[in-house]
């Protein structure tokens, strides 16, 4: 089975562009006086919902023979790792040079200074990093820690080992754990659903071949249960973004239904177009660069905004192009060359190739 799903890969693209479309209207409402993008933008933040999912499902769906051997658990975080630090260490380091010079403009809603040690290690503090998307990194981080020592056990053991993880998880959070320290706000945060979802997903559609039949069906339901939760968010939410169990419970199953209809369709031969999978490519350098791209030329804007709706649309397609030109150049002049020597490494390390090139999420 192929190891590289152009369908899921596509959805990265999707979900990241979710991400830039809320952050769209933020940067308009700042920079743009009359505003014509909606509140309800903000609900774009649900592609960091189906980041998470995803990463769940090709966790699981790329590690099938990996199970009970120590050595392919850390090729396995040795893998994870130079995927995600690599291009995160070059933006932040960028970012912390113009947080030096010009400190109000970078995250100034956050109340004091970030720990630059934390933000470049992506460990939990009580703020967010310097480059504040990295929150969500630091939940991928922790996903890939508990993975990777499950990856340990025997394969078969993998339905228990998640469903005890998600006990804890919720155990711990009801008890109130998560407001001891902010490493364990990460260690029993409800986004873990997600991430657990999204491996259940992926353990059906690895143990129940005769299910990929109803692929477009289940792909149907998501779609339209992923919709309703950002109708009810919206509803009961206006103007924010709903959080903790609320966000898991709305838009974790929805996620884990898409993503499972997605793989069972490519399976049956019904996958996307090879060029959508380009933008899955440069979902993580999109991810990652987008809000200083935005708020950067928003800061231009300003200056020359005039009220009115073309001045709106003109200045949000500049933003929007830009924000996918510049992913572009750093994906392919600073990403990919990165990725091919983190490759190198690891093929020379632990004796094989990764199987599966994109990020699991952001």
């Amino acid at each position: 089975m192929n190891r590289y799903l152009v369908n899921i890969q596509a959805l990265r693209g999707v979900a990241a562009s979710l991400v830039v479309l809320s952050h769209l209207g933020v940067v308009e409402a700042k920079y743009g006086g009359d505003t014509i993008l909606p509140g309800e933008t903000i609900l774009g933040f649900s592609g960091v919902d189906l980041f998470f999912v995803i990463s769940g499902f090709i966790m699981v769906h790329v590690t099938q023979g990996d199970f009970g051997a120590p050595r392919k658990a850390g090729a396995f975080l040795f893998s994870r790792f130079t995927r995600i630090y690599p291009l995160y260490w070059l933006v932040s380091l960028f970012l912390i040079v113009v947080w030096l010079r010009w400190p109000d403009m970078v995250f100034a809603s956050a109340t004091g200074s970030p720990d630059l040690i934390k933000s470049l290690a992506l460990w939990p503090e009580s703020r967010p990093p310097l480059l504040a998307v990295g929150w969500t990194l630091i939940h991928e981080l922790y996903f890939y820690l508990v993975f990777a020592a499950m990856l340990l056990a025997p394969r078969r053991w993998l339905p228990a080992l998640l469903a005890l993880w998600m006990g804890a998880v919720t155990l711990g959070a009801l008890a109130g754990l998560g407001g001891v320290s902010p490493e364990l706000a990460i260690v029993f945060h409800p986004l873990t659903l997600e991430f657990v979802l999204g491996a259940a997903a992926a353990l059906i559609f690895h143990g129940l071949p005769g299910e990929k039949r109803a692929g477009a069906a289940i792909l149907a339901l998501g779609v339209a249960a992923f919709c309703a939760a950002l109708i009810y968010a919206g509803a009961n939410w206006p103007g924010a973004f709903p959080d903790h169990w609320a966000r898991a419970l709305l838009f974790g199953p929805p996620g884990a239904l898409i993503v499972y209809g997605l793989a069972a369709m490519e399976h049956r031969g019904r996958a996307a177009p090879a060029w959508s999978g380009v933008f899955g490519d440069w979902s993580y350098a999109l991810y990652l660069t987008h809000v200083l791209t935005l708020s950067a030329l928003g800061r231009l804007w300003a200056p020359v905004a005039t009220g009115g709706a073309i001045d709106n649309v003109a200045a949000l397609i500049i933003l929007s192009a830009a924000a996918i030109a510049a992913s572009a150049a750093a994906h392919l002049l600073a990403e990919k060359p990165m990725l091919h020597v983190t490759r190198t490494l690891r093929r020379r390390i632990f004796g094989r190739k990764p199987a599966w090139r994109g990020a699991g999420a952001p």
